[in-house]
C-alpha cells in the first residue's frame, strides 16, 4: 500500500500543485473541481506512505472514482466510438489504476474493519 500511495503522490502532486499555483489563465470552475480534488488526493497520499492503514479510505475513494469513471464515462465513450480504449491514455490510466487498486487494497481488512463493523450491533463498530 505504501508504494501505491507513493506512486499516487509522485505521479500527481508535483504536476497538480504546479498547475494550481500558476495555471497561466483562470481555471474553469467545473474543471477546477476535478483539479482541486486531484491536488488534494495526491497531497494526502503522502500521509498514506507513513500511515497506510489510517489512510486506507483514501485508496478506497481513489478506487471508487476510477471505477465509476471507467464504467460510466470511459466505457460509454468507447461504445459510442468517441474513444478507442486501448489507445486513449486517460482510459488506460484509469483502467490500470482500477486493476492496481483491486490487487493492492487489502480487501479482507476492508470488509472486517469497515463493512462488518458497520453492521455490528454490539457497539464495537468503527
Amino acid at each position: 500500500m505504501r508504494a501505491l500511495f507513493f506512486i499516487t503522490f509522485l505521479g500527481l502532486a508535483p504536476a497538480m500543485w504546479s498547475y494550481m499555483l500558476s495555471p497561466g489563465e483562470l481555471i474553469d470552475g467545473e474543471v477546477g473541481v476535478g483539479d482541486a480534488y486531484l491536488t488534494a488526493l495526491s497531497t494526502l497520499a503522502l500521509l498514506g506512505v507513513r500511515f497506510p492503514q489510517t489512510m486506507l479510505p483514501l485508496l478506497l475513494l481513489q478506487f471508487l472514482y476510477k471505477l465509476l469513471w471507467v464504467g460510466f464515462v470511459g466505457w460509454p465513450l468507447a461504445q459510442a466510438g468517441q474513444i478507442v480504449p486501448m489507445e486513449d491514455d486517460l482510459f488506460m490510466a484509469m483502467a490500470i489504476g482500477v486493476g492496481l487498486d483491486l490487487v493492492i487494497i487489502p480487501w479482507p481488512f476492508v470488509f472486517t474493519r469497515f463493512i462488518r463493523s458497520a453492521f455490528d450491533l454490539k457497539g464495537g463498530g468503527v
